[in-house]
């Protein structure tokens, strides 16, 4: 990869996005205005201003807030807006403002969302489009998916992909805030190489992985073997139907938090 195609790269996404948002623009003079209006009161020419500076502005705290206002306003779901959140998300510079930015995608319903998380989840070398991701936006991206996955459902396609990062993340993320997000999102899963991944976590040796492992097969299968990798994986071998009591331990599972809910210290 040339030391500057990422760069070019993005100044062309920006210009492309640029051309796109002058239609939310409103044009002839305006009087001056607060640096951001309350967000229920934001125009769509008000977020392309915001957008702008989400992309271009010098201050890392600048595109921070930018990508914060876009969030709570009424426009943060227009499908120009998703493509630059997401194209911070993927390049920004700073790891606080792509975490803004990942936040902000999970807000909105839009497969562009998901798609950007699982590309900052299973990023390759070489990929001159995404910049590599931190422990930190990994986090958000992981815990984004893990609460898409508590609601609708996802389409196939799209969860295969999901999947296959979480399993990813779940057995070779340096992060243990990463990992432990991986198991709990595992959870509302109910696919065999889910149990297979979380029966392996038991393994490992932080024991919050282990904790938030066991409560995910729980959730799936409406058993416990209280955190043994042995007393799983016989159970395992010997069950035609591993999710016929999924759900059983529900009440019990959402009437108590996992110790380290989506991650910890």
């Amino acid at each position: 990869m040339k030391p500057h195609s990422r760069p070019r790269e993005r100044r062309l996404t920006q210009l492309v996005l640029a051309c796109g948002m002058v239609v939310l623009m409103v044009s002839g003079c305006q009087q001056p205005q607060r640096r951001y209006k309350p967000a229920s009161l934001a125009t769509r020419s008000d977020v392309a201003r915001y957008v702008q500076e989400a992309l271009e502005a010098d201050s890392a705290d600048a595109r921070r807030a930018a990508v914060d206002q876009i969030a709570k306003t009424y426009h943060a779901g227009l499908p120009m807006v998703i493509d630059a959140i997401a194209l911070v998300a993927r390049t920004d510079e700073s790891s606080s403002v792509r975490c803004a930015a990942v936040r902000a995608l999970g807000a909105q319903d839009d497969p562009k969302s998901v798609d950007t998380m699982v590309i900052l989840l299973s990023q390759s070398e070489g990929n001159s489009s995404v910049r590599s991701a931190g422990a930190a936006v990994r986090w958000e991206a992981m815990k984004s998916l893990c609460k898409r996955l508590m609601g609708e459902p996802l389409p196939d396609a799209t969860l295969r992909h999901v999947r296959a990062a979480a399993i990813d993340r779940l057995n070779r993320d340096p992060s243990r805030d990463v990992r432990i997000a991986a198991a709990t999102l595992l959870g509302y899963d109910a696919d065999g190489m889910c149990v297979t991944a979380l029966v392996d976590a038991l393994r490992q040796a932080d024991f919050g992985v282990q904790y938030e492992a066991e409560r995910s097969l729980m959730r799936l299968t409406g058993i416990t073997h209280d955190h043994n990798p042995t007393r799983w994986q016989a159970w395992l071998d010997s069950t035609a139907e591993p999710f016929a009591g999924r759900g059983a331990l529900d009440r019990q599972l959402d009437g108590k938090k996992g110790i380290w809910p989506f991650g910890g210290a």
